[in-house]
């Protein structure tokens, strides 16, 4: 009996998160709801949003937050 290709999960279902932006030296996170996720953007500058608050939205690889979108 062979595999079907719908067996194998290849994508991390969309992430939305909102809270502050705190960048610290060279990593940058978003603080909301009592926790603290690790985030960066290959699309967005993100130190253009320090201390503000924000929604982001993106995919995670391990801990990180890949951000596609600010809000």
């Amino acid at each position: 009996m062979e595999a079907k290709q719908a067996d194998v999960v290849t994508e991390t279902p969309t992430q939305t998160i909102t809270g502050k932006i705190v960048n610290t030296g060279t990593i940058t996170t978003i603080v909301g709801d009592g926790k603290t996720t690790e985030i960066t953007s290959r699309k967005i500058d993100l130190e253009q949003y320090s201390g503000k608050e924000v929604t982001v939205v993106g995919e995670f690889s391990g801990t990180t937050l890949y951000v596609d979108e600010v809000k």
